[in-house]
């Protein structure tokens, strides 16, 4: 990818979209990737497909990313 591109990207998803910054104790990161892997997903898809999941079951509203 050119720095150009990189840089277009960055500055759309800066406008497009908020970020999360998560830590997790040392060794659960491989233990989150593994399972997403085995489920086909990123690790970004699996814990966001897991918040929905908790947001839902705690209001009963269906929602989507």
């Amino acid at each position: 990818m050119s720095k150009e591109k990189k840089r277009n990207q960055y500055a759309y998803d800066k406008k497009a979209y908020d970020h999360i910054h998560l830590q997790v104790p040392k060794g659960k990161k491989q233990l989150i990737q593994d399972i997403a892997e085995k489920q086909g997903k990123s690790i970004n898809g699996y814990i966001k497909e897991a918040i929905m999941s908790k947001i839902e079951a705690d209001t009963g509203t269906e929602t989507a990313f």
